[in-house]
């Protein structure tokens, strides 16, 4: 048989009158002859789309009078579950979710069937990796799994290293210690903000660091170094604004 066509054939002996039926989606049936090799195919294409998992039913009558049947069916292809692993970053509160979506490489029903994904576990996840699950399904009740890994990175975790290095590079410089004090202090307090999840508090002190750099400048702090110091700043705001 073939479902392109939505063609069924098959051999008999010549003159025989072959009666073909279809059950499956809707029932159809149509009568056909062998040809002098006995030869017979039967066109459903007017009449229903024969899928995988249709069924139906040849009969053939001959010339005495005998019937002799046989049952068909065409099976339904297995369904092909494609993974891909996925690296994702964590939120504010250091964990991650997921859909199935996310990890999906592509898993596909060969029939043509519509299908739906589901994962074992969609988090929250920490930071590191893990592994899960995904199942495709299909509307017969067919199924595939396979297994995807989800690497959760701490995406605050370059912006506090750069933080730190702003903190060093105040703390290395020969400007009064007081001031010196005073900067360091208020990019501690960001960086702790950072790393508690605190975004908008983090932006606000470093706000207030580039305020008493700018203040300072040229003043107590050398103006160029001072226009470091901000610059500085700045991208680590910009970097916190795009989490």
């Amino acid at each position: 048989m073939d479902v392109y066509s939505d063609t069924v054939w098959g051999t008999a002996d010549p003159g025989d009158e072959i009666e073909v039926s279809v059950w499956d989606p809707v029932y159809c049936e149509i009568s056909v002859f062998a040809n002098e090799f006995g030869d017979w195919s039967a066109d459903f294409s007017e009449c229903v789309d024969i899928v995988p998992g249709a069924g139906g039913q040849a009969k053939e009558h001959d010339g005495d009078g005998d019937v002799t049947m046989v049952d068909w069916w065409l099976p339904n292809e297995p369904l092909i579950a494609v993974c891909k692993n996925i690296e994702i970053s964590a939120g504010e509160n250091g964990e991650a979710y997921i859909i199935p979506e996310d990890i999906d490489g592509g898993s596909y029903d060969p029939d043509g069937d519509s299908i739906t994904l589901s994962v074992d576990n969609l988090g929250p996840f920490s930071i590191g990796e893990h592994y899960v699950n995904l199942t495709v399904r299909d509307e017969n009740g067919e199924s595939d799994t396979c297994q995807a890994k989800v690497t959760v990175v701490e995406t605050t975790a370059p912006i506090i290293t750069k933080t730190e290095e702003l903190i060093h590079g105040i703390q290395d410089s020969g400007i009064q210690q007081g001031i010196k004090n005073s900067l360091v202090k208020k990019l501690e307090n960001a960086k702790s903000s950072i790393e508690k999840g605190n975004i908008n508090a983090a932006i606000n002190k470093i706000r207030a660091f580039q305020n008493q750099v700018q203040a300072q400048k040229a003043k107590k702090i050398p103006e160029e170094l001072a226009g470091k110091w901000i610059d500085w700043a700045e991208d680590i705001i910009q970097d916190l604004e795009n989490l």
